[in-house]
């Protein structure tokens, strides 16, 4: 007797919320998406560059940590039957975020005396607002990967294959 068919998502079914794991090996593949497509294109301007090269891994783990930091928070504050709530309180997390660093960046009249501050004003000066639609992409991304991951019921694979070639690309920069 063959098992019964897996029931999809959208058909009366309640989506399981994925765990912190999942949502950080989402954002760990949506990041290296991400740096892939910068280094293909050579879009994304010099800052960005300069960013994964002073900074190396741990650039990419500031990344990973507040992409899957608001999707975490979107996933568990919205209602489980209810995956758009979770992508919108995701994005709206990240842009928060992103508003208020960047509101308190505009008001430092000199450089910030920390390194990586003055990188991202720098960066902010360079890409303005364009930074509020790739971050919302990402983190969207980072939320949906999460869960595509508890459907593909992954156990560990893919945050490791992801984290491999995320490194990969962080030190071809």
């Amino acid at each position: 007797m063959s098992a019964p068919p897996k029931p999809q998502l959208g058909h009366g079914m309640h989506m399981h919320t994925p765990s912190f794991y999942h949502t950080v090996a989402a954002a760990i593949v949506v990041d290296a998406v991400c740096l892939a497509v910068l280094l293909a294109t050579g879009r994304g301007g010099a800052r960005v560059r300069e960013y994964y090269q002073t900074y190396g891994a741990g650039a990419a783990l500031v990344d990973v940590a507040t992409m899957a930091g608001a999707a975490h928070f979107g996933l568990r504050a919205a209602p489980r039957s209810s995956p758009l709530a979770s992508l919108a309180l995701a994005v709206a997390m990240q842009q928060a975020n992103d508003l208020l660093l960047g509101r308190a960046l505009a008001r430092t009249a000199a450089p910030p005396a920390s390194p990586i501050l003055a990188l991202f004003q720098a960066y902010a000066e360079e890409v303005g607002t364009t930074i509020l639609a790739v971050d919302a992409v990402l983190v969207a991304g980072a939320v949906l990967g999460a869960h595509a991951l508890v459907r593909l019921g992954d156990d560990g694979f893919v945050g490791a294959a992801g984290l491999y070639v995320l490194l990969m690309l962080v030190y071809s920069v």
